[in-house]
């Protein structure tokens, strides 16, 4: 997420490395600074199909990114600093290791 490392989320450019199971979900809270530009992006293990879907604080999906593989990109522009919850979903019988870059 080259060049604009510097926006979105309040603690910096992050990666996490998780696990999602198999047929289930994987939750993940951040918080993004309103008016600046957050960025998702989401490379599974190749194993099966993963989405992704961002909720605000009200629960409201603000942004998803959904496909065919478990590879995504979402973007999108908060209008208020606040916690946002993230979540990746797996749409196969088997695991996937995952690796979600966030700026």
């Amino acid at each position: 997420i080259a060049g604009i490392a510097h926006a979105g989320s309040d603690t910096g450019p992050g990666v996490y490395k998780e696990i999602a199971p198999a047929f289930g979900t994987k939750v993940i809270a951040e918080r993004y600074r309103g008016g600046e530009l957050a960025v998702l992006e989401l490379t599974g293990d190749g194993d099966t199909d993963l989405d992704i879907y961002v909720y605000d604080a009200a629960g409201r999906l603000v942004a998803f990114g959904v496909g065919r593989t478990d590879r995504e990109r979402v973007t999108f522009t908060p209008p208020a600093t606040g916690n946002y919850t993230i979540v990746v979903v797996n749409l196969r019988g088997v695991f996937n290791r995952f690796q979600l870059r966030t700026n």
